[in-house]
């Protein structure tokens, strides 16, 4: 399992919405958005059922990209256990 964290979605974005478009990338468990901070620009936390290399393809796939006139950009977190 790997969590991803993805960074210019649409302020109005919902969890089911972020489940859908996610879901053409790899398995969603779990989402999370984070409107804490700049409730403009909302953090989607994203925990997939994949694994290292699949997580770091999706990251270069999303960093940088325009999405709904968004620029989108993802990492990865890391479990420091």
């Amino acid at each position: 399992m790997k969590k991803i964290v993805f960074l210019g979605a649409s302020r109005d974005v919902t969890e089911d919405q972020a489940r859908q478009e996610l879901s053409a990338l790899g398995p969603v468990v779990d989402v999370l958005i984070v409107r804490d901070g700049d409730p403009e620009k909302p953090l989607v936390i994203a925990t997939m059922d994949i694994n290292s290399g699949a997580a770091e393809f999706i990251v270069s796939r999303i960093h940088n990209r325009w999405h709904h006139g968004h620029m989108m950009t993802a990492h990865i977190l890391h479990d420091h256990a």
